[in-house]
C-alpha cells in the first residue's frame, strides 16, 4: 500500500493525505495545458493517471511534521515535485496527521447552478480542477473582502459558516452582498484560505452564540 501526502508549494503545511488504489499509469506527451507547459521544465513535464482514496484534508504545519518524523523531507517548488519517503517516516507521518484538526469542505452551489442544492451538511467530494474555460467560482464583481481568524477559532468558521468582524468595522461591511468574494485569513498560521462566497448581506448578531467562550 501506498500513501500519497499532499502540500501546496511553500504553504509549510501537509493539505492532505489519500491512499492510492491503482497502479500509476503515464498519459505520453502533449496532455499538458499550454500555459502548464509553457512554465514547467522539460525534465518535470510528465503526467500519470491514478485512483486514490482520500483519507484526510487538513492543515498540519511542517514543524510539527518534521517533530513526528525527524528524517522527513519534503519537495519544494524549486526542487523535486515529488519525494518518496521510508515506511517508518510515512508510518510516523500519517499518525500524527491523523491527530491533527480537519478541515471540511462542503458542496458548494449558486441560483445559476443547474442541479438541485444539496444538503447544508453535504460534503465536497469532487476535488478535481475545472476545466480552463470555465468560471471557477460563481461571484460577483466588485471589492472582495478578507475576515480575520485564529487557530482557535478557524474551525468554528469554517463548521458554521460564518464569519466575523469587529463592531467597529460596520462600515466597511454595509458592501457585503449575497455572490461578494470573501476570504478567510488564519493569523496564527499566516495563512490564507478561500475562496468564498457570501450566501447573506452583513448583519449584526447574525449567530449570536458565535465566537463565545461562554454561551
Amino acid at each position: 500500500q501506498v500513501m500519497i501526502f499532499f502540500t501546496v508549494s511553500d504553504s509549510r503545511h501537509i493539505q492532505g493525505a489519500a491512499l492510492m488504489t491503482s497502479e500509476a499509469v503515464n498519459q505520453g506527451e502533449g496532455v499538458l495545458r499550454d500555459d502548464i507547459a509553457k512554465n514547467t521544465p522539460p525534465e518535470f513535464q510528465f503526467t500519470y493517471r491514478l485512483t486514490v482514496e482520500w483519507y484526510r484534508t487538513t492543515e498540519f504545519p511542517i514543524a510539527t511534521a518534521i517533530e513526528a518524523a525527524p528524517d522527513l523531507f519534503l519537495p519544494t517548488s524549486k526542487t523535486e515535485l515529488c519525494q518518496d519517503m521510508s515506511s517508518k517516516t510515512g508510518e510516523s507521518l500519517m499518525k500524527a496527521l491523523w491527530n491533527s484538526p480537519l478541515v471540511t469542505l462542503y458542496e458548494s452551489w449558486s441560483q445559476d447552478d443547474d442541479r438541485e442544492p444539496p444538503a447544508a451538511d453535504s460534503l465536497l467530494t469532487d476535488f478535481r480542477c475545472p476545466p480552463p474555460d470555465e468560471v471557477p467560482w460563481p461571484v460577483l464583481p466588485g471589492p472582495g473582502f478578507i475576515f480575520g481568524c485564529s487557530s482557535d477559532t478557524m474551525d468554528e468558521c469554517l463548521g458554521k459558516g460564518i464569519l466575523g468582524m469587529p463592531a467597529h468595522m460596520k462600515a466597511a461591511a454595509q458592501w457585503i452582498v449575497p455572490g461578494s468574494s470573501v476570504f478567510l485569513f488564519n493569523v496564527t498560521d499566516r495563512l490564507l484560505f478561500g475562496i468564498f462566497e457570501a450566501l447573506t448581506p452583513a448583519a449584526m448578531n447574525i449567530e449570536p452564540t458565535a465566537f463565545s467562550k461562554n454561551p
